[in-house]
Protein backbone atom coordinates (compact mmCIF):
# COMPACT_ATOMS: atom_id res chain seq x y z
CA UNK A 1 0.00 0.00 0.00
CA UNK A 2 3.03 1.88 0.71
CA UNK A 3 4.44 1.61 -2.33
CA UNK A 4 1.28 1.73 -4.21
CA UNK A 5 0.69 5.08 -2.49
CA UNK A 6 4.00 6.40 -3.66
CA UNK A 7 3.87 5.93 -7.31
CA UNK A 8 0.18 7.31 -7.42
CA UNK A 9 1.65 10.10 -6.00
CA UNK A 10 4.72 10.72 -8.13
CA UNK A 11 2.19 10.14 -11.16
CA UNK A 12 -0.15 11.95 -9.95
CA UNK A 13 -2.78 9.74 -10.06
CA UNK A 14 -5.78 9.23 -7.54
CA UNK A 15 -5.99 5.70 -6.41
CA UNK A 16 -9.10 3.74 -4.13
CA UNK A 17 -7.73 2.47 -0.91
CA UNK A 18 -10.46 -0.59 0.61
CA UNK A 19 -10.67 -2.92 2.72
CA UNK A 20 -12.49 -5.45 4.88
CA UNK A 21 -12.61 -7.10 7.91
CA UNK A 22 -15.72 -9.36 8.76
CA UNK A 23 -18.56 -7.60 7.74
CA UNK A 24 -16.95 -3.93 8.26
CA UNK A 25 -15.33 -2.39 5.20
CA UNK A 26 -14.07 1.20 4.34
CA UNK A 27 -12.82 2.93 1.46
CA UNK A 28 -11.04 5.84 1.56
CA UNK A 29 -10.25 8.04 -2.11
CA UNK A 30 -6.85 9.20 -2.42
CA UNK A 31 -6.68 12.23 -4.89
CA UNK A 32 -3.21 14.15 -5.20
CA UNK A 33 -3.71 17.67 -4.15
CA UNK A 34 -6.81 17.08 -2.68
CA UNK A 35 -6.75 14.85 -0.07
CA UNK A 36 -4.79 13.09 2.58
CA UNK A 37 -2.21 10.30 1.00
CA UNK A 38 -2.45 6.74 2.27
CA UNK A 39 0.44 7.00 4.54
CA UNK A 40 -1.01 10.47 5.68
CA UNK A 41 -4.39 8.80 7.03
CA UNK A 42 -4.55 7.94 10.76
CA UNK A 43 -5.03 4.14 11.39
CA UNK A 44 -6.07 2.26 14.33
CA UNK A 45 -3.44 1.05 16.36
CA UNK A 46 -5.67 -1.07 18.87
CA UNK A 47 -6.86 -3.77 16.87
CA UNK A 48 -8.26 -6.54 18.90
CA UNK A 49 -9.36 -8.75 15.86
CA UNK A 50 -7.72 -9.88 12.77
CA UNK A 51 -9.62 -10.47 9.01
CA UNK A 52 -9.23 -14.62 8.81
CA UNK A 53 -7.98 -14.25 5.47
CA UNK A 54 -4.84 -12.62 6.70
CA UNK A 55 -4.66 -15.42 9.82
CA UNK A 56 -5.05 -18.43 7.21
CA UNK A 57 -3.18 -17.17 4.05
CA UNK A 58 -0.32 -14.51 4.75
CA UNK A 59 0.43 -13.99 8.40
CA UNK A 60 3.22 -12.04 8.37
CA UNK A 61 3.42 -10.81 12.04
CA UNK A 62 3.84 -13.09 15.32
CA UNK A 63 0.31 -12.10 16.88
CA UNK A 64 -1.36 -13.45 13.60
CA UNK A 65 0.33 -16.83 14.67
CA UNK A 66 -0.86 -16.50 18.10
CA UNK A 67 -4.26 -15.76 16.79
CA UNK A 68 -4.69 -18.93 14.46
CA UNK A 69 -2.93 -21.03 17.51
CA UNK A 70 -5.96 -19.71 20.04
CA UNK A 71 -8.47 -20.69 17.47
CA UNK A 72 -6.90 -24.16 15.96
CA UNK A 73 -6.79 -24.72 20.09
CA UNK A 74 -10.63 -23.70 20.57
CA UNK A 75 -11.71 -25.76 17.27
CA UNK A 76 -9.64 -28.85 18.89
CA UNK A 77 -10.78 -28.51 22.76
CA UNK A 78 -13.17 -26.37 23.01
CA UNK A 79 -17.05 -26.32 23.25
CA UNK A 80 -18.52 -26.72 19.70
CA UNK A 81 -18.53 -23.40 18.93
CA UNK A 82 -20.80 -22.21 15.33
CA UNK A 83 -19.52 -18.82 15.93
CA UNK A 84 -15.69 -20.26 16.04
CA UNK A 85 -14.46 -18.23 12.28
CA UNK A 86 -12.46 -21.45 11.24
CA UNK A 87 -15.02 -24.08 12.41
CA UNK A 88 -14.86 -25.28 8.66
CA UNK A 89 -11.45 -27.07 9.78
CA UNK A 90 -12.94 -28.96 12.12
CA UNK A 91 -11.92 -32.70 11.55
CA UNK A 92 -14.19 -35.46 13.35
CA UNK A 93 -13.19 -38.53 14.66
CA UNK A 94 -14.61 -41.29 13.16
CA UNK A 95 -16.11 -44.06 15.34
CA UNK A 96 -13.64 -46.65 14.77
CA UNK A 97 -10.45 -44.40 14.08
CA UNK A 98 -7.67 -45.18 16.75
CA UNK A 99 -6.37 -41.39 18.77
CA UNK A 100 -3.28 -42.01 16.80
CA UNK A 101 -5.20 -41.83 13.46
CA UNK A 102 -7.67 -39.15 14.47
CA UNK A 103 -4.86 -37.41 15.19
CA UNK A 104 -2.17 -37.67 12.17
CA UNK A 105 -5.44 -37.41 10.18
CA UNK A 106 -6.17 -33.72 11.54
CA UNK A 107 -2.48 -32.36 11.05
CA UNK A 108 -3.12 -33.27 7.82
CA UNK A 109 -6.14 -31.56 7.23
CA UNK A 110 -4.62 -28.85 8.95
CA UNK A 111 -1.03 -28.29 7.85
CA UNK A 112 -1.15 -30.26 4.93
CA UNK A 113 -4.93 -29.93 2.83
CA UNK A 114 -5.64 -26.31 4.03
CA UNK A 115 -2.76 -25.21 3.00
CA UNK A 116 -2.59 -26.54 -0.42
Amino acid sequence: RRHVNRLCLSTNKSFVESGTQGFLGQVIPIIPKYSQCWECTPKESNQKTYPVCTIRSTPDKPVHCIVWAKLIFQLLFGVNDDSNIIKDLKVEKKENEKIEEFVKNTFIHLYDKDIE
